[in-house]
């Protein structure tokens, strides 16, 4: 088990801590200031005296955005490398071919960098976790590359059928590589907890609370249960498995959606709480197009945004829906900036 600092006590005090750690834990320190305001925290409670319903939404956020929050933080490296993968996908409904190589590189590059960041925390649980990650990323940008191959340079010899049954294989190991870790490798302990620092990097200061914490003692521990998830129901798309992809696209929705409404309580956590309903959005965008290809493969062709193609094809291909719901992805975040970027937040990292 992590320590009490990793599930909300206060965290590790400066003097014994290298500069990267130092740089690391900013927002954490920030983060558990913050609770004592937040009417959602225990600790908030004692000065609050009750919760305030959408919180995130009525407060400026508890700090102010700085450049290397995206880098030398884990919860900013993490949602950059969401813009990356977003737009890697909204490139891949669109055919955008050389935006598609660009940004599914960089994604998988920054996957890299987050397993490096892990390996320096020594935190192995998140090693495991950012291994499978990579090996999922790095899957869908080869099933992606072919498909923007073929469409771009039809006279070529084709790569779709290849790449996507690799594309599953190395998706269906990075899915044993999770399963091995919650049905053996967790149960019996077989790797070290994660130092106290290092839970609380990734744990926000135990700002937020999972429904079961019998299940998940700590958020970070509910985060990443959604990779296993979301890895499941990308593998089943992959290989045109309906039923399994049902199993595992179900509980994607649900967890991302209880993300949302989790973080939306806790007042000056509204850069979190913007970032879970991208990723919920986000979620949709591929259900949508799942269940396209799923169900009526004959819609599948890219479809500029504008203007709507008419007739069946424009009604019918999930495609275009799910590129419009990305768009929507990035308007959320094109939001939070201008409200943090135009003034918004406490004391700056």
């Amino acid at each position: 088990m992590v320590s009490d600092a990793s599930i909300g006590g206060r965290p590790p005090s400066y003097g014994t801590l290298s500069s990267h750690e130092q740089d690391i834990l900013v927002p954490v320190k920030l983060a558990y200031d913050a609770r004592q305001h937040d009417p959602e925290s225990e600790d908030g409670r004692e000065h609050c005296g009750e919760q305030r319903c959408l919180g995130a939404w009525f407060s400026l956020p508890y700090f102010k955005w700085y450049p290397r929050w995206w880098v030398n933080t884990i919860r900013g490296a993490e949602w950059f490398h969401v813009y990356l993968w977003l737009a890697k996908d909204l490139a891949w409904t669109q055919d955008w071919n050389y935006i598609g190589i660009f940004a599914g590189c960089a994604a998988v590059l920054w996957s890299v960098f987050l397993l490096f960041q892990a390996f320096r925390m020594q935190n192995y649980v998140e090693v495991w976790h950012s291994f499978a990650q990579f090996l999922w990323l790095a899957a869908n940008a080869w099933w992606m590359f072919a498909e923007l191959h073929d469409h771009d340079f039809p006279d070529e010899p084709k790569l779709y059928a290849a790449h996507t049954i690799h594309a599953g294989y190395i998706m269906s190991f990075a899915l044993a590589w999770l399963f091995l870790y919650y049905l053996v490798v967790r149960p019996f302990g077989l790797i070290p907890p994660p130092s106290e620092v290092s839970a609380a990097a990734y744990d926000d200061a135990g700002v937020f609370v999972p429904r079961s914490t019998f299940l998940f003692p700590t958020w970070r521990n509910y985060e990443n249960i959604h990779i296993l998830f979301w890895l499941g129901k990308d593998c089943a798309w992959n290989h045109l498995w309906p039923t399994m992809w049902w199993i595992f696209a179900v509980p994607t929705v649900v967890i991302a959606l209880d993300f949302v409404w989790t973080t939306s309580f806790h007042t000056g956590h509204g850069v979190d709480h913007a970032h879970y309903i991208v990723q919920f959005i986000w979620v949709m965008a591929n259900l949508v197009w799942a269940c396209g290809e799923l169900y009526i493969p004959q819609y599948d062709e890219p479809l500029p945004l504008l203007p709507m193609t008419e007739g069946p094809e424009g009604v019918l291909t999930m495609r275009w829906w799910s590129a419009w719901t990305l768009v929507l992805a990035f308007a959320v975040v094109a939001g939070l900036y201008a409200v943090w970027l135009g003034g918004g937040g406490g004391r700056p990292g």
